[in-house]
């Protein structure tokens, strides 16, 4: 086998359980050697391949066995911003994202003249897709715009409140 694996500690703990999804849908059940390297605190790169390799001080060779529980092919590779739904809205808006690395997200709600109205979610996200809710209802109607940062990633979506 011949690919790259990405390890992603589950909530900083690196002596907990964490999850990694094969690049490879011929990834199957049995015993591989793995090159591990140091890449960021909470990610680490997991090689497989036939022989052993042994590198410099930041890297260590280890055998490997394995069991394949299930490919999760949902996992996103990329960052996005969806629209807000319903886009114009009375009150709440659901603004969708999809986040590909267990980074800090950044969602803002910035008004027409780019006053910070609302910081709706500073929090690591695992990968996956997400949904949150903002309540404008203190808000007087308008344009508004949500923008997103997580990791080298920006995007603004622009959302309309009528009430």
């Amino acid at each position: 086998y011949d690919g790259v694996v990405d390890l992603y500690w589950l909530e900083g703990n690196p002596n907990g359980s964490a999850t990694f999804t094969p690049s490879d849908p011929e990834f199957s059940d049995g015993r591989a050697v793995v090159h591990i390297e140091d890449t960021e605190p909470e990610t680490l790169l997991v090689y497989l391949g036939e022989t052993e390799l042994v590198q410099p001080y930041d890297t260590a060779a280890i055998l490997l066995d394995f069991r394949l529980l299930g490919v999760d092919k949902d996992i996103p590779y990329e960052f996005a911003l969806g629209n807000g739904f319903p886009n114009p809205f009375n009150s709440v808006c659901r603004i969708d994202y999809t986040v590909a690395g267990a980074v800090p997200v950044h969602l803002e709600i910035f008004d027409i003249l780019g006053k910070k109205v609302a910081d709706i979610r500073q929090t690591p996200s695992a990968p996956g897709r997400y949904a949150v809710l903002w309540d404008a209802g203190n808000l007087p109607s308008g344009i508004y715009f949500c923008r997103m940062r997580a990791d080298s990633f920006s995007d603004v979506k622009k959302l309309i409140l009528l009430k």
